[in-house]
């Protein structure tokens, strides 16, 4: 803020112009003429151009600034609290307490303000009583708005967490209703979003010939957008899957729906397997995914299905072509798909469960059922983490050859 002054030095706002706009204030609208004009004479004419700050959140309070023209707005962390025009003052509580800004101030326009600080309002109680009624009807007045914003804000907050409590409900809803089982596979899922409304997503379907089809889908960030792209990404999965389920044509179709939200600048790692017991196959595609495990039993050893391009979101949709790799899938095969939540687990000092803990478990209850090693591998988080709740959206699968 810049002091308003002429080139001689005295201040271009006139002794005769404050007194008058003081006592049209309700602060002052008691004080007598000639104590307005001893206050007058304690007070600074400060200048802002739109943008400049008044006084931050956090800082401690010494002065109120009444506004003589311009508008300023409060603020808390970015969000917008109320506007103040001409006539009002802002930071009042500064003349009664030392304690931090509980808002930031900023000129919305150009501002013109008096500065009085705490030091000048202490000796002005001495000889104008009027002055402490007008700090009392201001504050008393203050805390009634006050009152009514927190009202407000706490109605809108349940009305918020309502909202997004039937968003989970309806997130949870659009993933597998329990485990699936076939005469050749069994596979069995859990989801749990660290937030309301997460960004990850698993499926499996049954297809035509005992085929089935295996998804796991992880969209950057959490909350509504995430959850609504979800929402699409289902959609898109079950519309196609009638038509054309191969990996290739599906992770295209998944990409081409990422460049649907492209304005979000949303990313999706996703894989997606398909299952073929006839044939003794396992196709899949992965765009950017942590890669699962595939378990070949015949061999006791542990696979990995390695990402084969990048992440859906990051190159341009069209004309791209998606890789499919293919191995075999057998009597006693595990397949173990995750999202990065589940490696990425901490434990209160910090160390993530990571994929050396999570082979380890694969390779040891090898033997299980999918929805044992699915549940082994749960415990083995929850007493990592110290029953903590998760810190990102923690997605699995598990598929075991009959």
């Amino acid at each position: 803020p810049r002091v308003r002054r002429t080139a001689g030095g005295s201040d271009f706002f006139s002794m005769a112009d404050r007194t008058e706009f003081l006592s049209s204030t309700d602060l002052f609208s008691g004080v007598s003429h000639s104590g307005l004009a001893q206050i007058a004479t304690g007070m600074r004419v400060l200048d802002l151009r739109p943008g400049e700050t008044v006084f931050r959140k956090g800082e401690t309070g010494d002065a109120v600034y009444l506004i003589c023209t311009g508008t300023l707005r409060l603020e808390s962390d970015g969000v917008h609290l109320v506007t103040r025009g001409a006539g009002e003052c802002v930071g009042e509580f500064a003349l009664i307490d030392e304690g931090p800004r509980s808002a930031s101030a900023l000129a919305e326009t150009e501002v013109c303000l008096l500065r009085w600080d705490r030091a000048k309002f202490q000796s002005a109680l001495l000889e104008n009583p009027e002055v402490a009624r007008g700090i009392f009807r201001i504050l008393t007045a203050k805390l009634r708005e006050d009152i009514r914003i927190q009202v407000d804000y706490a109605i809108e907050k349940e009305r918020w967490r309502q909202d997004l409590q039937r968003a989970r409900e309806i997130q949870m809803g659009m993933l597998p209703n329990g485990d699936l089982a076939t005469e050749r596979v069994a596979v069995s899922g859990y989801c749990c979003p660290a937030v309301e409304v997460g960004g990850d997503y698993y499926d499996f379907f049954t297809l035509g010939d005992e085929r089935l089809g295996i998804i796991v889908a992880d969209v950057t960030g959490h909350g509504f957008y995430a959850g609504l792209f979800v929402a699409m990404a289902k959609s898109c999965l079950h519309t196609l899957r009638g038509i054309d389920a191969t990996p290739r044509r599906i992770m295209s179709a998944m990409r081409h729906t990422v460049a649907l939200s492209i304005q979000r600048r949303l990313l999706m790692s996703c894989c997606y397997v398909l299952l073929d017991p006839q044939r003794g196959k396992l196709t899949y595609a992965n765009a950017g995914h942590p890669y699962p495990y595939l378990y070949r039993a015949r061999e006791q050893r542990l696979a990995r299905l390695c990402p084969l391009d990048p992440i859906l979101g990051a190159l341009d949709a069209e004309g791209y072509q998606f890789d499919e790799g293919e191995v075999d899938w057998e009597k006693d095969d595990l397949l173990v798909m995750y999202t990065d939540g589940v490696t990425e687990e901490r434990n209160p000092d910090g160390r993530m469960f990571d994929h050396d803990r999570l082979e380890q478990l694969i390779v040891s209850h090898a033997h299980a059922s999918s929805s044992e090693l699915r549940q082994t591998i749960l415990t083995a988080l929850a007493s990592h983490s110290a029953g903590a709740p998760p810190r990102d959206d923690l997605t699995l699968v598990v598929a075991k050859a009959g």
